[in-house]
C-alpha cells in the first residue's frame, strides 16, 4: 500500500507528484498552468489510470494544456471508465469521483500530497488543516462518541493538553536560551 519514488536530486520525483496533483485536481498551488508547459512544447498531458477501490472499475484521467496566442493555457479534461469505455469530458467528474472516495484537494494537499518544502506547514494547527483531517478521520464524530460515553478526556483534549506542556517547555528552553546567549555576550 506504499510507494517509494527515489532517484538523485533532478531526476524528477517531484514533478511526478506534482503530475498527479495536476491529474487528480486540475492545478498546482502556486504555480500558473502555463508554467507546467515545457519551454520548447507547446502542449503539455498527463494521464493517469487508477483502480477504484469501492467499485474496481478501472478509470483514466487525462488532461492536457496548449499554449494559447495570449501566453495562456487551454485546459481540457477527460474521465474514462476503462471497463465500459463511457468518457465524460469535464473536470468536475474527477472532482465528484475523488469525493466520493473521501477525498477532496484540501485533503488531498494537506494529507495525501504534501508538497516538496512544506512539510512543516503540515505540522501547525490551522483551521483548514484540522478541517482536512476531520474529512478524512471523521475526529469531530470520534471527540463526540467520547463525551457520549463520558470519557473525561477525548483523544483531542488529550493532544491539547500534550501541546500546552510542550509549549510550557519550549518556553522555558527559550528563557534558558536567551540567558545563555547574554551571558556568552557578557
Amino acid at each position: 500500500g506504499k510507494n517509494i519514488i527515489v532517484g538523485s536530486t533532478g531526476s524528477g520525483k517531484t514533478n511526478i507528484l506534482l503530475a498527479l496533483d495536476f491529474a487528480f485536481t486540475g492545478e498546482v498551488p502556486g504555480t500558473n498552468l502555463p508554467e507546467l508547459i515545457a519551454d520548447d512544447a507547446e502542449t503539455a498531458e498527463v494521464t493517469l489510470d487508477y483502480l477504484e477501490p469501492r467499485t474496481q472499475q478501472n478509470y483514466r484521467i487525462h488532461r492536457t494544456l496548449s499554449r494559447n496566442p495570449s501566453g495562456g493555457a487551454t485546459h481540457e479534461c477527460s474521465f474514462t471508465n476503462l471497463d465500459t469505455t463511457e468518457t465524460i469530458r469535464k473536470p468536475e467528474a474527477v472532482e465528484k469521483t475523488l469525493m466520493a472516495l473521501g477525498v477532496d484537494s484540501s485533503v488531498f494537499r494537506h494529507v495525501v500530497h504534501v508538497a516538496q518544502g512544506r512539510f512543516a506547514d503540515t505540522l501547525e494547527e490551522t483551521q483548514e488543516r484540522k478541517n482536512s483531517l476531520d474529512k478524512l478521520f471523521r475526529i469531530s464524530q470520534l471527540e463526540n462518541t467520547y463525551e457520549e460515553l463520558g470519557c473525561h478526556e477525548a483523544p483531542i483534549q488529550q493532544i491539547e493538553a500534550r501541546k500546552h506542556v510542550r509549549l510550557e517547555k519550549k518556553s522555558g528552553l527559550e528563557a534558558t536560551a536567551s540567558g545563555l546567549g547574554e551571558e556568552q555576550t557578557n
